[in-house]
């Protein structure tokens, strides 16, 4: 198994900013307090404290950056490398004041301080732009990949660039931001020690936007539930919210009620302010569509389930649920449960399920009703040659294709206009058979 990387990011400023930073001391949330003039170094001696610190350090910045103050990441990190580092340093200060680094001085660094530091290090130029700073990103992260975000340095647009790049890196290769650190010289306590925050919650908060976009588009109450666990410090929301949305996943919506009932139980118990103000905002959003999911039993809630996905253009799920909507509210109707159970006493159905007693009574029902009077039509098409069609568009998209038969797809199903008006056909008619 591939260990996953994780990676301390950090940028790297204009010349003559990198020529002012001067020593500070920092304190973290936890206490601990780390000096030095940049303050990804005292960062990664932080994180080395924590249970997962980082194994790899990539640092941006443009070609006229300030690439001589990483001397500084040596003199503490690994300071038995100081001449050395300082010794690299003299001739990056010189052509900085008339020009840009030179990219074979940054492989040097590379490759003569990763093993003393203990990380590996890439050094990578990009310009002052969105586009420029996604691509040096795209390009050094891999799939997968841990990120500990650190804001402080560097021009200010550079990180706010590296925050979007990421975000979408989420989606594109499923790089996560796992913390966001900041050292704020401004933040200081009467003692002159600045302060140096971990932006944790934030950082959940990025993470989790991916499930969030999947619990609004979608009613995905699963994605949600590792961010929604942590920020309520409960070992049970979790769980329930998973069965919940695989149970709704595979359309067992009555099963799928006692878990949601659980859910909201819990997430109701949250009070206003009391995980915080982004997180309560989830919960609240989980919440709702909870609610939102409680859509009655029985072929009513099969329907109004064929609506909902209609409304969000789930064509599969649409026609599937319509489908089984107009079955089930015959067999509701006419007891075609218990007259199964009698039939299958008949010879002719001896060697037939129960399943395909009711299936058969079904269709039988729904096509003596589809020839009723005031039966309403699917445009200029009868109601009969509607259901038929919409039997076949369900059998088409079940089984995937043609079908096992090759049997090709009705035209309805290939059209969205059609599609459409041959489902709003199946809500009417689902009315007409009350």
């Amino acid at each position: 198994m591939t260990a996953i990387t994780t990676t301390l990011l950090t940028f790297i400023g204009r010349t003559e900013a990198n020529r002012a930073y001067k020593l500070a001391r920092y304190r973290f949330d936890d206490g601990v307090e780390v000096e030095s003039k940049l303050f990804a170094a005292a960062a990664l001696s932080w994180m080395r404290r924590g249970k997962q610190p980082p194994n790899r350090m990539l640092i941006v910045g443009t070609p006229t950056s300030g690439w001589d103050v990483l001397m500084e990441l040596v003199e503490r990190l690994a300071p038995a490398h100081a001449e050395a580092a300082l010794e690299w340093a003299i001739p990056i200060s010189d052509s900085l004041v008339t020009g840009a680094v030179d990219p074979d001085a940054l492989r040097r660094f590379e490759q003569r301080f990763s093993q003393a530091l203990g990380v590996r290090l890439d050094l990578v130029l990009a310009q002052n732009d969105g586009d420029s700073v996604f691509a040096a990103l795209d390009g050094a992260l891999g799939p997968g990949e841990r990120v500990l975000l650190d804001i402080t340095h560097s021009y200010r647009s550079m990180p706010v660039h590296s925050l979007v790049a990421l975000g979408a890196m989420r989606w594109l290769k499923g790089v996560e931001v796992r913390d966001i650190v900041y050292g704020s010289l401004d933040e200081k306590d009467p003692a002159g020690i600045s302060s140096a925050r971990s932006l944790g919650a934030t950082a959940r908060l990025a993470r989790s936007t991916p499930a969030l976009a999947q619990l609004a588009l979608v009613d995905d109450v699963g994605g949600v539930a590792p961010y929604l666990a942590e920020s309520l410090r409960s070992s049970t929301i979790g769980p329930v919210l998973a069965d919940t949305q695989r149970l709704e996943s595979i359309m067992q919506f009555d099963n799928a009620s006692a878990k949601r009932g659980q859910a909201l139980g819990e997430l109701r118990k949250v009070a206003q302010g009391e995980i915080g103000i982004a997180a309560n905002a989830v919960a609240a959003k989980a919440r709702e569509t909870l609610e939102s999911l409680n859509l009655g039993t029985g072929s009513y809630g099969l329907m109004n389930r064929a609506q909902r996905a209609l409304d969000r253009d789930d064509f599969m799920r649409a026609v599937g649920l319509a489908n089984e909507a107009l079955a089930l509210k015959v067999v509701e109707l006419h007891g075609l449960r218990d007259r199964a159970k009698k039939e299958r006493l008949r010879p002719q159905y001896e060697k037939m399920s129960l399943y395909a007693i009711v299936n058969l009574l079904a269709k039988g029902e729904i096509e003596r009703n589809a020839l009723r009077s005031g039966v309403p039509r699917c445009g200029k098409i009868e109601a009969s040659a509607a259901w038929r069609t919409l039997n076949d568009a369900r059998n088409a998209v079940m089984h995937g294709g043609s079908g096992l038969s090759e049997q090709a797809p009705p035209p309805e199903l290939l059209s969205p206009d059609a599609l459409r008006a041959l489902l709003e056909w199946s809500f009417r008619f689902y009315e007409f058979l009350n």
